[in-house]
């Protein structure tokens, strides 16, 4: 069961001193999930299905409705007709390879965090 705010215990709130050079800084931070979750703003709680999404729509866009819309325009032109090349595998699909990257590692990591949540 999650603590309410109000009983924080005294392990929640701590901080770290570290020295760079000739200056001393203190890092602080909180354990208490619920207070950070609540105060964060929706785009930093919100941008991993924001991401899912824009992926999803250039996908479509480059793999069915960028096809469907060239061979179109070329069927009612008199014009040659020229096959559409995806957008995104251009420069060997480091695009698809980049969002891979991040989609996967991201999810992975809200993973993690749900299971420590759990464990708490």
């Amino acid at each position: 069961m999650p603590r309410k705010p109000s009983q924080e215990k005294p392990e929640d709130n701590f901080e770290i001193p570290y020295k760079y050079g000739e200056n001393t800084f203190v890092y602080k931070t909180t354990t208490n999930t619920s207070q950070t979750i609540n105060s964060d703003s929706w785009i930093k709680t919100r941008w991993r299905p924001w991401v899912a999404w824009q992926y999803i729509l250039v996908c479509i866009f480059d793999f069915i409705i960028g096809p469907i819309l060239t061979m179109l325009y070329f069927n009612y032109s008199s014009g040659e007709y020229v096959q559409w090349l995806p957008l995104t595998l251009q420069g060997g699909g480091l695009y698809h390879l980049a969002m891979g990257a991040v989609l996967g590692i991201t999810s992975w990591s809200r993973g993690q965090e749900k299971l420590h949540r759990i464990e708490e």
